[in-house]
């Protein structure tokens, strides 16, 4: 055995295909065991395996195929049919977990609160993702869970009559949806979304230290001042071109 340098009957030894190292059976168990348990997935032959290369890239859920994990590094996976016959149930269970996230994520869905694996090159490439259990019902012909939600900042995405609503993670793109549905309009000044309910279009930012003056016809400046004298030529000159008030307030 090349790791404990014993010698064995040649129905105690393995050796592993590809790089054809030899260990005893002993070996090979505590050896699958240990990474196992510490979740190190493939698992590569003790003798082949460079630790340095290993750790920088076995250490991520999203680590390596097998296949690319080979080319990458010229190192031989131990394969299953190996770890069957030497270790017990629970650590195949294990085995068969980590091989399934070679390929797979696993998400939790906080609306419906279940979980389920989906593709894993489908969820590095997604900016939004899908409830896993969110696909359509044989009984019913609807959703089980309709949850979607932006990857990087977890907010809840809009889908409307199936198209997926524009979303910004810091909900800039949400409050401009927002304002132009309700008429809002940003202050020029400082940005503020501002709602006109009663009065005239000669609109004053309440906002702290903004001084702004704007038209909320046009949503120009009118000016930037405290100064009343500045502020009512401005006005008077700007509402020259817009109405100062709707319609219905002149009618009244």
């Amino acid at each position: 055995c090349t790791l404990c340098s014993d010698t064995h009957p040649s129905s105690n030894i393995i050796t592993i295909p590809g790089c054809l190292h030899v260990l005893c059976k002993s070996c090979t168990k505590t050896y699958l065991i240990s990474k196992l348990d510490e979740g190190r997935f493939p698992v590569i032959c003790p003798i082949c395996q460079v630790d340095d290369l290993y750790e920088q890239h076995c250490t991520s859920p999203l680590s390596p195929s097998f296949f690319e994990l080979n080319e990458l590094m010229g190192m031989v996976v131990i394969g299953r049919d190996i770890a069957v016959g030497l270790v017990d149930k629970a650590h195949i269970e294990k085995w068969d977990a980590l091989e399934v996230g070679q390929v797979s994520v696993e998400i939790k869905c906080d609306k419906c609160n279940r979980s389920g694996l989906v593709d894993r090159q489908e969820y590095l490439s997604a900016q939004f993702i899908h409830c896993p259990l969110g696909r359509l019902s044989s009984n019913t012909g609807s959703s089980e869970c309709s949850n979607v939600w932006c990857k990087l900042c977890l907010k809840p995405i809009s889908i409307i009559d199936g198209v997926t609503q524009d979303h910004s993670c810091d909900g800039s793109l949400e409050l401009e949806a927002l304002a132009k549905a309700r008429g809002w309009k940003p202050c020029p000044g400082c940005g503020m979304m501002i709602d006109r309910i009663v009065g005239c279009n000669h609109i004053a930012c309440q906002s702290p230290g903004c001084n702004t003056h704007f038209c909320y016809v046009c949503g120009k400046m009118i000016a930037q001042s405290f100064l009343k004298s500045d502020i009512s030529a401005k006005a008077d000159e700007h509402f020259k071109s817009c109405d100062k008030f709707d319609a219905l307030i002149d009618a009244e």
